[in-house]
């Protein structure tokens, strides 16, 4: 049985010879009864609530959890009826809120949900698994209360704990800097998105999910939450420095992004047999990308000074992936040894290597991987550290400032301008130029 990936939950499977239902857990198989019951189904949900407040994800999970009977054709919770809305007092609070599930019960019922819908094809969780926790980790202060009795200004109540709260990144002095409006907002969003969901369970009543969504976001200079920094271009002059510190193959790597101007995801899941050369501009379809979901095709073009550094990476099997760390490392250490000036000893000459070490020769660099590559590389060169995205904001200003917004369009990919201006801004240039022909 293959591991599951970091984040995602354990999946209830149907052992077929005894007819009975499983989950492992911590190495161990579980039997939660016969494969389809309702006895399983709960017990399964009692699990996986006592897991995610394990994982400490913030949710405070009080038994027993819901228990969802496949069987019922109208989706209710076994033993609960429709929960039924009774208009909220002034605290917010619901006068009398319907004999319904708790609010931890819901979000280990929708996370359950959505570690199965919010997969990739290769297994990983998509990004969207992390906003989720996110906003159940928000939702923590308030596991034991009624999903029914969640109102506005409870909210509200958790917007503003919000901005007091710390976030991840760090300041110049290593002190956590406070949460970002936008991150704010998106943790608010995802909380009416598990509301809707559980509306369309029939979990609780649609106009439970319509109070919530009501409450407005923050609003620029309209909070004391810090703005998130905006994500500029980085200049071709700390590119050039940062090259001389990467190792050869991540340098082409940056090479070609900062040519194609494509997603960092993209550069890393390139294969030759996702090029092709039938034509004298190449044409890149990756085998998956962000908008796959959305039923878009993606086509990357790929010029003559892409072409030149490409060409030696396509000489091997079509489905291997061009960017190997595997690869990579081994070239690092043939220079090491190349460069080595004491002679080997007899026992370091005679090890012999771990045939039994779990390391895939073929797995290609990650989004992660690529940008803690560039991270090193940026401190050694002395520049300020900038991450992959920032290539396709270069390339994307390049475009606009040479040709045109259709052309920055065109190289990003985009469906709309209005999203390709977010990468290509307006050049400062032009507008001096333009005053000092008409002002």
């Amino acid at each position: 049985m293959g591991r599951r990936a970091r984040g995602q939950l354990p999946q209830m499977r149907h052992h077929k010879r005894s007819g009975t239902a499983r989950v492992r857990v911590d190495g161990r198989e579980i039997q939660l009864g016969r494969w389809g019951s309702p006895q399983a189904q709960q017990r399964y949900f009692k699990i996986i609530a006592d897991l995610i407040r394990r994982q400490d994800l913030g949710v405070d999970v009080a038994p027993p959890p819901v228990d969802l009977d496949p069987s019922e054709p109208s989706g209710h919770p076994v033993g609960l009826e429709p929960a039924t809305f009774t208009p909220a007092d002034g605290d917010g609070h619901h006068q009398s809120p319907a004999q319904g599930i708790t609010i931890a019960q819901m979000c280990a019922a929708y996370l359950a949900d959505v570690d199965k819908k919010y997969v990739q094809p290769d297994g990983r969780p998509t990004s969207t698994v992390g906003n989720v926790k996110m906003a159940l980790r928000a939702l923590g202060p308030y596991g034991n209360f009624p999903a029914a009795g969640f109102g506005p200004r409870l909210l509200r109540k958790v917007q503003e704990d919000l901005v007091q709260q710390e976030g991840r990144r760090k300041g110049p002095d290593g002190r956590r800097l406070p949460k970002f409006r936008k991150t704010i907002n998106r943790t608010i969003s995802g909380i009416c998105r598990v509301f809707k969901w559980a509306v369309s369970m029939e979990l609780v009543a649609a106009p439970v999910y319509q109070a919530l969504v009501t409450v407005e976001p923050l609003r620029k200079q309209r909070t004391t939450a810090p703005e998130l920094p905006e994500v500029e271009a980085v200049p071709d002059a700390d590119i050039e420095k940062t090259l001389p510190h990467l190792p050869e193959i991540v340098a082409d790597m940056v090479r070609v992004h900062r040519l194609l101007g494509c997603r960092p995801s993209e550069i890393c899941a390139l294969r030759p047999s996702d090029v092709d050369r039938s034509r004298d501009i190449w044409a890149y379809r990756p085998q998956k990308h962000k908008n796959e979901w959305r039923e878009q095709k993606r086509r990357i073009s790929i010029g003559p000074k892409a072409q030149a550094i490409l060409a030696r990476y396509l000489d091997r099997p079509p489905t291997r992936p061009c960017f190997v760390p595997a690869e990579s490392e081994a070239k690092r250490n043939a220079m090491r040894r190349k460069g080595r000036q004491s002679p080997m000893t007899p026992s370091h000459r005679e090890r012999r290597r771990n045939r039994r070490r779990k390391f895939d020769p073929d797995k290609p660099y990650t989004d992660d991987t690529y940008r803690r590559a560039i991270h090193r590389a940026c401190k050694k060169a002395g520049v300020q550290v900038w991450s992959p995205n920032q290539l396709r904001h270069a390339a994307a200003e390049e475009a606009r400032e040479k040709l045109s917004l259709d052309a920055a369009q065109a190289r990003l990919g985009h469906k709309h301008a209005k999203v390709t201006e977010v990468y290509a801004k307006r050049q400062e240039d032009r507008a001096d130029d333009v005053a000092r022909m008409l002002g």
